[in-house]
């Protein structure tokens, strides 16, 4: 188990290595904010975060028998600095769930809660899972995606072009 977990954590920090430097912009700063260097693409293994799960209720989706998640799920797409640093909550712009009900089916598959819990957002409340990423991380990542559905959609689209679950054989094929 203990090789297979340490593969598991080789295939996310290759994603993050790719997906940080593939998704290199040039960013004009939010005012205030510095301008962002790249972004990294967080990546969750489902399997170990359920196995510790004591507590189910229905946005769990450790909790969902036969359709729990079985491969890497999205934690987040993170604006950061070269320097190892990295901006958070860069405005006060509110967490709208309607704004991205188109993409609600694959953000519950592949970017579902893992928690019972309600993160806090940057001002203490309590919301979830989508909102604590959108208030802490996407309102920082202007003028590269400009609100919720296009943050949402982008960090989809990099998941599905970087997904590590994908058998090892087709990145060998000639």
């Amino acid at each position: 188990m203990m090789a297979s977990l340490s593969v598991q954590t080789l295939f996310v920090l290759l994603v993050f290595v790719t997906a940080s430097y593939c998704m290199i912009e040039e960013a004009s700063a939010v005012e205030g904010q510095r301008e962002f260097d790249y972004f990294a693409l967080s990546l969750q293994w489902p399997g170990t975060y359920c196995r510790h799960t004591r507590h189910c209720c229905s946005k769990n989706a450790c909790c969902r028998g036969a359709n729990a998640p079985t491969e890497f799920t999205i934690h987040g797409l993170w604006p950061d600095y070269n320097d190892g640093t990295w901006p958070a909550c860069c405005t006060q712009s509110d967490f709208n769930e309607k704004e991205i009900s188109t993409l609600h089916d694959a953000l519950e598959k592949y970017w579902p809660s893992l928690s019972c819990g309600s993160p806090s957002s940057c001002r203490g409340t309590k919301g979830s899972f989508w909102a604590h990423e959108w208030e802490k991380h996407g309102t920082c990542s202007s003028p590269v995606v400009h609100d919720e559905y296009s943050y949402f959609s982008t960090t989809l689209n990099v998941y599905f072009k970087y997904n590590v679950t994908v058998s090892g054989q087709e990145f060998c094929d000639d």
